[in-house]
């Protein structure tokens, strides 16, 4: 207390680099994929900034997976009573058709993060 009725505040702490608001405001080396070094040199790094890209299809893909990953679990259960299990033949035949619809989400990110489709 300073005197009567005021009071001192303590004064504001800034941070030792303030976060950049857009790309260009970044210092470092830019990368062949727009990325950016922002270490304090070249024998420091202690971060890489990687331009955010859209989700859009790989939130659709992932989806339409999920769904009919639910969609096999629930059939697996109405049908045979259990969804891991069972008879043999349908157990591979469900568990290759779920690994397929993984494969499907692993190609389709890597072609959208490539610019292919």
């Amino acid at each position: 207390i300073v005197r009567r009725g005021t009071t001192k505040s303590p004064p504001a702490v800034a941070t030792a680099t303030p976060a950049p608001t857009r790309m260009m405001d970044v210092r470092g080396k830019k990368g062949p994929d727009g990325g950016r070094n922002i270490g304090f040199g070249e024998t420091e790094p202690i971060g890489f900034i990687v331009p955010a890209g859209s989700l859009g299809l790989s939130v659709a893909v992932f989806t339409i997976c999920a769904l009919t990953t639910i969609a096999v679990l629930y059939y697996r259960r109405v049908t045979i009573g259990a969804e891991l299990g069972g008879p043999k033949a349908s157990a591979k035949r469900h568990a290759a058709l779920l690994v397929g619809l993984w494969l499907v989400y692993i190609v389709a990110s890597i072609l959208s993060t490539e610019g292919m489709i």
